[in-house]
């Protein structure tokens, strides 16, 4: 059932049935990664290349695993510094397609390197919350660290393909 007839209160649960507050900094990850991840879902649909949406699909995964294991879930995190390894092998293979970037990109051209850049934004929310989570928690920083590294280059990953699926040679800049 997806409602409880208990009334919230303001409170909502969390691995292992914790109840913390909604203005608790670890909701506020928990709920900036699950709006990442379906902002994700709907440019899985918009992509129309079987290879990228298995990546985006791989990368909703990583996402629940990550908010589990802040949630308080007993899973290892170190997985992660091997997909930041990966996305930046996927991002050097892409930018060397692509132009020479030395100035600041506006306005996608394209409706998929908009959803992109979307996700780029939010992905950099999502970092700047788990940054000050971090901040609160002293005694997991180096979980924390590592999840803000995925974050970031992510970001990047999502940036670098936000470029690849613009119009080639019209990209505006600053």
């Amino acid at each position: 059932m997806i409602y409880t007839r208990q009334g919230d209160k303001g409170k909502t649960s969390v691995f292992g049935g914790r109840r913390l507050s909604k203005s608790n900094q670890l909701i506020e990850v928990v709920g900036n990664l699950d709006e990442l991840s379906s902002f994700i879902g709907l440019v899985i649909n918009k992509i129309k290349d079987k290879k990228g949406e298995n990546i985006l699909i791989e990368i909703q995964r990583d996402i629940y695993k990550i908010s589990a294991k802040l949630s308080g879930a007993n899973n290892p995190i170190i997985w992660v510094k091997d997909r930041v390894k990966q996305f930046e092998q996927d991002i050097d293979n892409i930018t060397v397609k692509l132009p020479k970037l030395n100035r600041f990109l506006i306005a996608p051209n394209t409706e998929i390197s908009a959803w992109f850049h979307i996700l780029r934004a939010v992905t950099r929310r999502a970092e700047r919350s788990v940054v000050r989570l971090s901040e609160e928690g002293k005694d997991k920083r180096r979980e924390y660290l590592y999840v803000v590294k995925y974050l970031n280059r992510l970001s990047d990953y999502f940036f670098t393909l936000a470029r690849l699926y613009s119009k080639k040679g019209k990209e505006i800049t600053v």
